[in-house]
């Protein structure tokens, strides 16, 4: 399974996106990192154009944060 070192991204970015994250929706980096790298290992397995993961995987950890009520929906 690929992580955010290995997949040829930019490993800058992931963790800027991590970290907001974490700093906006007030949840631990540690459960932020987790759930981010997760969901960018699963689109990196269908992925054709992967200029738009960093946006994709930040919009599906913020559903994941929506369904376990770590936040709530605005």
């Amino acid at each position: 399974m690929p992580s955010l070192n290995d997949n040829g991204s930019n490993q800058l970015q992931h963790d800027h996106a991590i970290d907001y994250i974490s700093e906006h929706y007030h949840v631990q980096i540690a459960i932020i990192r987790t759930l981010y790298e997760s969901e960018l290992n699963e689109l990196l397995l269908n992925a054709r154009i992967k200029s738009f993961l960093t946006i994709l995987t930040i919009r599906h950890v913020k559903e994941i944060l929506y369904k376990n009520n770590y936040i709530n929906p605005h």
